[in-house]
């Protein structure tokens, strides 16, 4: 079998991502092995077939903006807290539960999504939920009242959680499998550009010195930002909605035709060719593990049997184990990550508003906390809160030293060991943290916060790369929703303790997400040195040899 591209004088030894390839039958090669490839062929070589193409570019780049806008709404709250702190009259311990609301839906819809996906397929769960969201973000941008906007960011949590889960996986299930993983760490860092992308649009927005009021009721640049950013969720949910249904869900349904026409409708995108021309006549199913292949959509009682039967199967031994290291390690990662990270915007407009009364007078983060809420108890108004754009320039730094840390982990992925990587990143967090207790002013504040995002995101993306195949294949799907959910669960209390204790007894908060830091380093040495596939293999060529 040979490509396009090899038999083109102008193809050279690197091939673009992007560009046309497909395998096909040449004129010397026999009419059977033809005949082999138009009928019965496996799901991976029917989408080989189909090339790669403006198709492919195109859902990349449409996926690519759905991560974005859930990055976006996952940032939010970071920088509507310093102005909503004002407008609303928030106390540290609710801005602390606004984050923990966020958080709390997205854990709470953990598992729901997974199994939703499953039975009435990814694309109306990624359509449908952003569109919701986005809805969702419009009108919590008219709340007046602080219990009205929790209770508008839970459900945004709840929502959002399931399309920022299922985009990749929607995304890869259309790309060839030597394609699919490296797509998918291209697409990925788009999170990661949410984080220095949002304090630039916060930059623009919050600092806009005007508001409309009415009978109690009063819009401002905080509550804009709100609705800019539903926006991008919208929007995603428009172009996601003239994408078809993922091919595999629908073979994985039974719905072998409509799977093949879909594929002969991506290969006419990538070649301009007419989809009758696509040499796969019919598809053959792929053999699940319970029950014979392909056959019709699974009840809910019969989705929600499998779940459980997959979940019993995590909390045996010599699973169990597995469960438990990687339910813990993204639990530290993430009571870090979206703990003390969502805090920095916050910490950054109390060390400028400080130094705007008080210039000569340095102060460390704890004793900011204490001047802060007398500050807020006191005479202090609005207008002298508002937020400085130092605010916004610090948090697009750390942005940026985030977003560096993804290419670097990229590098470095593959040359180090497996627990190499992440054990030295958590360490060297929680060693910022510790730091960030004796700052003095808002620069050092500036330079560990780069260190800290650096290297608690960039565990995070190692960690993430390492979990899926650390689970047995049947259950890994299962896996993979547990150590999320724990991750989440992290970020949740972790938000919860900032904001309850931040201004009563400071040093308690910061001395703990060190501390859970550490452990995130220590139990990153537990990690086992190869992936479960190449373990079991292991076993078997030893079982042979004996």
């Amino acid at each position: 079998m040979s490509s396009v591209n090899e038999d083109s004088p102008k193809s050279g030894s690197n091939l673009n991502l992007w560009t046309v390839t497909l395998p096909k039958c040449t004129e010397t090669e026999k009419s059977e092995t033809c005949k082999e490839d138009e009928h019965d062929v496996n799901y991976e070589k029917a989408v080989t077939l189909t090339g790669t193409g403006i198709f492919h570019l195109s859902i990349a780049l449409v996926s690519g903006f759905t991560f974005l806008a859930a990055g976006l709404q996952t940032n939010l709250n970071a920088y509507i807290l310093p102005s909503a702190q004002c407008d609303l009259s928030l106390t540290s311990e609710e801005m602390g539960l606004l984050n923990a609301a966020f958080l709390a839906g997205a854990l709470t819809s953990s598992f729901l999504w997974g199994v939703l996906a499953d039975m009435i397929g990814r694309r109306k769960v990624l359509v449908s939920g952003m569109l919701i969201d986005g809805l969702l973000s419009l009108f919590s941008s008219l709340s007046q009242r602080f219990y009205v906007l929790l209770i508008f960011r839970f459900f945004n949590g709840f929502i959002v959680g399931g399309p920022s889960a299922l985009i990749l996986a929607y995304m890869g299930e259309f790309f060839p499998e030597r394609l699919r993983a490296k797509v998918i760490c291209y697409v990925g860092v788009l999170w990661t550009l949410s984080w220095a992308i949002m304090p630039a649009i916060a930059w623009v927005v919050i600092p806009m010195q005007w508001s409309y009021s009415s009978d109690g009721f009063t819009y401002n640049s905080w509550r804009l930002l709100i609705a800019i950013v539903a926006v991008p969720s919208l929007l995603s949910s428009l172009m996601l909605f003239f994408y078809p249904e993922s091919p595999r869900f629908l073979l994985s349904k039974g719905r072998q035709q409509e799977a093949r026409d879909t594929l002969a409708s991506i290969y006419s995108w990538n070649t301009g060719n007419s989809p009758d021309q696509y040499v796969v006549k019919s598809l053959c199913c792929e053999e699940r593990k319970s029950d014979s292949c392909c056959q019709e959509s699974e009840s809910a009682c019969q989705a929600i049997s499998t779940l459980v039967q997959q979940g019993q199967g995590l909390f045996l031994m010599p699973t169990l184990k597995t469960t438990a290291l990687t339910c813990s390690l993204f639990f530290t990662n993430m009571f870090g990550y979206y703990g003390l990270g969502l805090w920095l915007p916050e910490l950054f407009n109390r060390f400028e508003q400080h130094y705007a009364m008080y210039p000569n007078i340095s102060v460390s983060v704890c004793e900011l906390s204490s001047h802060f809420e007398k500050a807020v108890s006191g005479q202090q108004t609005c207008d002298s809160r508002s937020v400085d754009s130092a605010v916004f320039t610090n948090s697009l730094i750390i942005g940026c030293f985030g977003l560096a840390g993804n290419f670097i982990s990229g590098i470095l992925s593959g040359r180090l060991h497996r627990r190499s990587m992440p054990a030295f990143l958590m360490f060297a967090s929680g060693f910022c943290v510790l730091a960030i207790y004796f700052l003095h002013n808002s620069t050092q504040n500036l330079i560990v916060s780069a260190l800290f995002q650096f290297f608690i995101g960039t565990a995070h993306l190692v960690i993430n790369s390492l979990i899926v195949d650390m689970f047995p294949p049947s259950i890994s799907g299962m896996g993979v929703c547990l150590t999320i959910f724990s991750g989440r669960l992290g970020a949740m209390l972790s938000n919860l303790v900032f904001g309850h204790l931040l201004d009563i007894s400071c040093a308690v908060p910061i001395l703990l997400v060190a501390a859970v830091s550490f452990g995130g380093g220590f139990l990153s040495l537990l990690i086992p040195k190869h992936p479960y596939s190449e373990d079991q293999q292991k076993i078997v060529t030893v079982k042979e040899a004996a």
